[in-house]
């Protein structure tokens, strides 16, 4: 089992959230009901009671909220699907290095770390 969630855009998530409330979640810690209207359409990261996993993002600058922007100049749809980096039964990964040591004893096809893409080897 692995919880999926929606890393969206801090500024859109009043459209998404089915509550009278303004937030932020940097942390992937709140679970909020979806609008009706947008299920169908993100049913990747809805629960099966029509709520979601929210991590907003906030700053602009950041590598991920750009993504997300790009993201959402295509689809029309300011998240993407995130969950936590770890293998089963093993921690969450804290660092470069975690990130490196659990990226290699998976079947990932990239990893990226700051302003770093690494690429698997397709095999030959």
């Amino acid at each position: 089992f692995r919880p999926f969630a929606a890393s969206i855009l801090a500024p859109r998530i009043a459209e998404y959230v089915d509550a009278a409330c303004d937030f932020e979640s940097p942390y992937m810690n709140m679970v909020m009901p979806v609008r009706p209207k947008w299920r169908d359409a993100i049913a990747a990261v809805c629960h099966v009671d029509g709520s979601c996993r929210f991590q907003t993002v906030s700053s602009r600058e950041s590598f991920i909220y750009r993504l997300i922007e790009a993201f959402d100049a295509v689809t029309g749809i300011p998240m993407i699907l995130n969950t936590s980096f770890n293998q089963n039964g093993e921690p969450i990964v804290m660092s470069p290095s975690d990130a490196i040591s659990c990226f290699a004893r998976t079947s990932l096809d990239f990893l990226v770390i700051d302003d770093f893409l690494v690429r698997r080897e397709p095999p030959s």
